[in-house]
């Protein structure tokens, strides 16, 4: 493996092996999770959790569409130099 492959597999395990504690909702989200828990409806809080997870997706999204577009034109390049050489 190369040495830039071994830091960042060391850095990615360190970021995901770490413990952090956190609040994952902001004051209003937990306010309306709190009020709809202590009504009998509470289909907001029901769906609060897909939206959030909704949210989350989308840059996870954009960022590997752009590592694939990434990824197509740097193997482009490399097959146009092998055109180039031969």
């Amino acid at each position: 493996m190369s040495r830039f492959v071994k830091i960042v597999l060391i850095i990615v395990a360190l970021v995901v092996f770490a413990p952090v504690d956190a609040d994952a909702q902001c004051a209003m989200c937990r306010r309306i999770v709190e009020s709809n828990i202590n009504d009998s409806a509470g289909a907001v809080a029901r769906n609060l959790n897909p939206a959030i997870l909704y949210l989350m997706s989308l840059p996870y999204l954009v960022l590997g569409f752009l590592a694939w577009l990434f990824y197509r034109n740097m193997k482009a390049k490399k097959a146009e130099e092998k055109a180039l050489q031969a």
